[in-house]
């Protein structure tokens, strides 16, 4: 690392000084929160990068917590045997030549992407999207254990 010169460390102790003052008082702030702080509050023109030098050279970032890094080893305890299904539904409104207009109601299982249940229709009101979600989740209940594989 390279030493700085007399003239940029002068320049450099009240912006120190300041930060520090404000990490006694937030010792938990990392570099951006105490840039914000000096340009937003205190009115201080500086750049992110200069906090984030001088918090680093005078050691006063927040120091991580291994404790609580994420882990990422798969456990048996963790491991999921049963999954209730998660399905979508949507509507279409589809023009049929010498008919007229049809509504089309569609239950997808997001898993294996297959239409587990419809509703076909000249009106569509909630109670046709709830027979649709009832035949759907009626459907992909009792072919879960046939079609998926969740080991």
């Amino acid at each position: 690392m390279r030493r700085e010169s007399a003239n940029v460390l002068e320049r450099n102790l009240p912006v120190v000084e300041m930060i520090r003052k404000i990490k006694g008082e937030h010792p938990y702030w990392g570099y951006r929160r105490i840039w914000a702080y000096l340009t937003y509050v205190r009115g201080l023109e500086i750049n992110k990068k200069r906090v984030l030098r001088l918090m680093r050279r005078y050691d006063l970032l927040v120091k991580p917590n291994q404790r609580l890094k994420a882990c990422r080893t798969r456990s048996e305890a963790s491991h999921v045997r049963t999954v209730q299904p998660v399905v979508g539904i949507d509507m279409t409104k589809v023009m049929v030549t010498g008919f007229g207009w049809m509504y089309i109601v569609v239950v997808l299982d997001w898993y294996s992407k297959k239409m587990v249940g419809y509703y076909a229709g000249v009106q569509c009101t909630t109670r046709h999207w709830l027979e649709a979600l009832d035949l759907g989740l009626t459907i992909s209940s009792s072919t879960e254990s046939e079609t998926r594989d969740y080991t």
